[in-house]
């Protein structure tokens, strides 16, 4: 967790043969299952590098908002897992780190 225990921060890589969609779909399942209550409110491209990455954002139960950006590049799955408070906006040192982990044309 960062700052005041706010929000949490977290990278995850692996070896796949996937695509982008496959990714995206496995992760859907897997956030589902790994966090209880989660709802997913949208699935997209990641803005920052649209093709190269995606980021899907869910509803979590007390509040709260988890933001996944996911690529796959040379062989090997990468996703960012970004919670924080529904009330509080995202952080820019947050967005720029996920960027930096999944945006690799950059």
């Amino acid at each position: 967790m960062s700052g005041a225990g706010l929000e949490r921060y977290q990278y995850t890589s692996y070896a796949t043969t996937g695509s982008l969609p496959e990714l995206a779909s496995s992760q859907a399942v897997a956030t589902v299952q790994r966090y209880y209550g989660a709802h997913l409110l949208s699935s997209k491209p990641f803005t920052l590098c649209p093709g190269e990455a995606g980021v899907a954002t869910y509803s979590l139960p007390k509040g709260r908002i988890l933001e996944v950006a996911f690529a796959v590049f040379n062989g090997n799955a990468v996703l960012i897992y970004y919670e924080r408070p529904k009330a509080i906006a995202q952080s820019p040192a947050a967005v720029a780190a996920m960027r930096q982990s999944v945006c690799f044309s950059l």
